[in-house]
């Protein structure tokens, strides 16, 4: 599994942040980018606050799902592999 996400955003966050792997939103986007060629491919608001934003690669090899919050903190959630997109029709 991609734990070395985990700790890649560790290393960007913040002593004054609450959970150690949370930092800048902008910054954790750029690492994504940087380190897996993941970029935003999905979103949701989530209960009771913060946006769930999903990255991927191009060929949903990896993913990754960050919090983000209203005070431009994402927070790391979860990673894995084999991305799909699953379509559905109508009536489903």
């Amino acid at each position: 599994m991609r734990t070395e996400c985990f700790f890649a955003l560790a290393l960007l966050a913040s002593p004054a942040l609450a959970q150690p792997s949370c930092g800048p939103t902008p910054e954790v986007a750029a690492e994504l980018l940087k380190q897996f060629q993941e970029r935003r491919i999905a979103t949701g608001e989530m209960q009771p606050g913060g946006t769930l934003v999903i990255y991927a690669t191009r060929d949903g090899s990896t993913w990754t799902a960050i919090r983000e919050m209203p005070d431009v903190v994402s927070c790391f959630l979860s990673a894995g592999e084999k991305w799909r997109q699953v379509i559905v029709g109508r009536g489903a």
